[in-house]
Protein backbone atom coordinates (compact mmCIF):
# COMPACT_ATOMS: atom_id res chain seq x y z
CA UNK A 1 0.00 0.00 0.00
CA UNK A 2 1.00 3.66 -0.72
CA UNK A 3 0.81 6.37 1.91
CA UNK A 4 -1.47 8.61 1.06
CA UNK A 5 -0.44 11.93 -0.86
CA UNK A 6 -0.12 15.85 0.10
CA UNK A 7 -2.79 15.92 -2.43
CA UNK A 8 -5.20 13.69 -0.65
CA UNK A 9 -4.52 15.13 2.57
CA UNK A 10 -4.99 18.68 1.59
CA UNK A 11 -8.23 17.41 -0.10
CA UNK A 12 -9.79 15.73 2.96
CA UNK A 13 -9.08 18.87 4.88
CA UNK A 14 -10.60 20.99 2.70
CA UNK A 15 -13.59 18.81 2.63
CA UNK A 16 -13.66 18.58 6.28
CA UNK A 17 -13.75 22.44 6.59
CA UNK A 18 -17.03 23.03 4.42
CA UNK A 19 -19.07 20.71 6.09
CA UNK A 20 -21.25 20.57 9.87
CA UNK A 21 -19.38 19.43 12.86
CA UNK A 22 -21.33 16.49 12.99
CA UNK A 23 -19.73 15.55 9.55
CA UNK A 24 -16.36 16.48 10.00
CA UNK A 25 -16.39 14.19 13.11
CA UNK A 26 -17.76 11.20 10.57
CA UNK A 27 -15.33 12.06 7.84
CA UNK A 28 -12.33 12.17 11.07
CA UNK A 29 -13.21 8.54 11.48
CA UNK A 30 -12.95 7.47 8.17
CA UNK A 31 -9.90 9.43 6.86
CA UNK A 32 -8.25 7.93 10.64
CA UNK A 33 -9.43 3.94 9.23
CA UNK A 34 -7.91 5.27 5.80
CA UNK A 35 -4.73 6.45 6.96
CA UNK A 36 -4.37 3.04 9.08
CA UNK A 37 -5.40 0.78 5.60
CA UNK A 38 -2.82 2.37 3.48
CA UNK A 39 0.05 2.01 6.60
CA UNK A 40 -0.64 -1.14 7.71
CA UNK A 41 -2.33 -3.41 5.06
CA UNK A 42 -6.30 -3.75 4.57
CA UNK A 43 -6.69 -6.18 7.47
CA UNK A 44 -5.79 -3.76 10.06
CA UNK A 45 -7.38 -0.65 8.54
CA UNK A 46 -10.38 -2.37 8.54
CA UNK A 47 -10.24 -3.34 12.12
CA UNK A 48 -9.40 0.18 12.78
CA UNK A 49 -12.55 1.69 10.43
CA UNK A 50 -14.88 -0.63 12.24
CA UNK A 51 -13.81 0.67 16.12
CA UNK A 52 -13.76 4.03 14.31
CA UNK A 53 -17.60 4.01 13.52
CA UNK A 54 -18.51 2.36 16.64
CA UNK A 55 -16.92 4.59 18.75
CA UNK A 56 -18.40 7.73 16.88
CA UNK A 57 -20.99 9.35 19.06
CA UNK A 58 -25.01 8.33 18.47
CA UNK A 59 -25.65 12.16 19.18
CA UNK A 60 -23.69 13.45 15.91
CA UNK A 61 -25.53 11.31 13.86
CA UNK A 62 -28.59 13.28 13.85
CA UNK A 63 -31.84 13.93 15.67
CA UNK A 64 -33.35 10.77 16.44
CA UNK A 65 -37.36 9.57 14.09
CA UNK A 66 -39.33 9.40 16.21
CA UNK A 67 -42.82 7.65 15.69
CA UNK A 68 -46.45 8.81 16.65
CA UNK A 69 -46.22 6.45 19.48
CA UNK A 70 -42.92 7.54 20.63
CA UNK A 71 -44.20 11.22 20.53
CA UNK A 72 -47.04 10.15 22.58
CA UNK A 73 -45.09 8.25 24.95
CA UNK A 74 -43.02 11.23 25.33
CA UNK A 75 -45.51 14.20 25.57
CA UNK A 76 -47.42 12.25 28.67
CA UNK A 77 -44.10 11.25 30.14
CA UNK A 78 -43.74 15.14 30.67
CA UNK A 79 -47.26 15.68 31.46
CA UNK A 80 -46.52 13.41 34.11
CA UNK A 81 -43.56 14.67 35.10
CA UNK A 82 -45.20 18.46 35.42
CA UNK A 83 -48.46 17.34 37.28
CA UNK A 84 -46.21 15.19 39.92
CA UNK A 85 -43.84 18.10 40.87
CA UNK A 86 -47.21 20.22 40.98
CA UNK A 87 -48.60 17.70 43.12
CA UNK A 88 -45.24 17.66 45.51
CA UNK A 89 -45.62 21.77 46.22
CA UNK A 90 -49.49 21.11 46.81
CA UNK A 91 -50.82 22.85 43.78
CA UNK A 92 -54.66 22.37 44.06
CA UNK A 93 -55.71 21.38 40.27
CA UNK A 94 -53.00 19.07 40.14
CA UNK A 95 -53.88 17.15 43.46
CA UNK A 96 -57.49 16.81 41.24
CA UNK A 97 -55.52 14.31 39.57
CA UNK A 98 -54.84 10.58 40.88
CA UNK A 99 -51.30 10.54 42.47
CA UNK A 100 -48.52 10.49 39.68
CA UNK A 101 -45.20 10.38 41.68
CA UNK A 102 -44.52 6.76 41.58
CA UNK A 103 -46.35 5.46 38.44
CA UNK A 104 -45.51 8.50 36.39
CA UNK A 105 -42.15 8.03 37.33
CA UNK A 106 -42.34 4.34 36.18
CA UNK A 107 -44.44 5.52 32.75
CA UNK A 108 -41.60 8.55 32.19
CA UNK A 109 -38.54 5.14 32.83
CA UNK A 110 -40.22 2.90 30.64
CA UNK A 111 -40.59 5.28 27.96
CA UNK A 112 -37.28 6.25 28.17
CA UNK A 113 -35.92 2.80 28.11
CA UNK A 114 -38.27 1.94 25.00
CA UNK A 115 -36.86 5.13 22.96
CA UNK A 116 -33.53 3.07 24.17
CA UNK A 117 -34.53 0.10 22.49
CA UNK A 118 -36.78 0.76 19.82
CA UNK A 119 -34.10 3.87 18.35
CA UNK A 120 -30.94 2.79 19.60
CA UNK A 121 -30.69 6.18 21.50
CA UNK A 122 -27.98 6.80 24.09
CA UNK A 123 -29.27 7.81 27.89
CA UNK A 124 -28.23 11.50 26.61
CA UNK A 125 -30.30 11.99 23.95
CA UNK A 126 -32.94 10.37 25.77
CA UNK A 127 -33.00 12.59 28.60
CA UNK A 128 -32.43 15.61 25.69
CA UNK A 129 -35.26 14.44 24.00
CA UNK A 130 -37.37 14.07 27.58
CA UNK A 131 -36.20 17.40 28.72
CA UNK A 132 -37.13 19.17 25.32
CA UNK A 133 -40.86 17.97 25.46
CA UNK A 134 -41.23 19.17 29.27
CA UNK A 135 -39.77 22.13 28.53
CA UNK A 136 -42.51 23.07 25.15
CA UNK A 137 -45.43 21.73 27.50
CA UNK A 138 -44.30 24.12 30.15
CA UNK A 139 -43.89 26.85 27.63
CA UNK A 140 -47.37 25.89 25.84
CA UNK A 141 -49.34 25.92 29.02
CA UNK A 142 -47.96 29.27 30.06
CA UNK A 143 -49.25 30.55 26.94
CA UNK A 144 -51.91 29.48 26.91
CA UNK A 145 -55.63 31.40 27.49
CA UNK A 146 -56.51 28.87 30.48
CA UNK A 147 -53.21 26.91 31.42
CA UNK A 148 -55.75 24.40 33.68
CA UNK A 149 -57.89 23.45 30.82
CA UNK A 150 -54.69 23.10 28.73
CA UNK A 151 -53.29 20.41 31.31
CA UNK A 152 -56.65 18.89 31.48
CA UNK A 153 -56.78 18.13 27.65
CA UNK A 154 -52.97 17.07 27.83
CA UNK A 155 -53.56 14.88 31.01
CA UNK A 156 -57.09 13.12 29.24
CA UNK A 157 -55.41 11.07 27.04
CA UNK A 158 -52.27 10.62 29.19
CA UNK A 159 -54.11 8.95 31.76
CA UNK A 160 -56.21 6.45 30.00
CA UNK A 161 -52.51 5.75 28.49
CA UNK A 162 -51.40 5.24 31.65
CA UNK A 163 -53.92 2.91 32.95
CA UNK A 164 -53.77 1.18 29.50
CA UNK A 165 -49.67 0.64 30.59
CA UNK A 166 -51.03 -1.54 33.47
CA UNK A 167 -48.63 0.83 35.84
Amino acid sequence: MTEPTDRTRTFVIASEAKQPSAVRAVLSCFVAALLAMTRSGVGRGMTAFSAAVLAFPAAAQGPPHFTLEHRMQMRCSAAFAIVAGEQQRGVATALAYPPLAERGREYFARTGARLMDDLQLSREQVEASMRTETESLQKAAAEAPDREEYIAALMEPCLSALEASGL
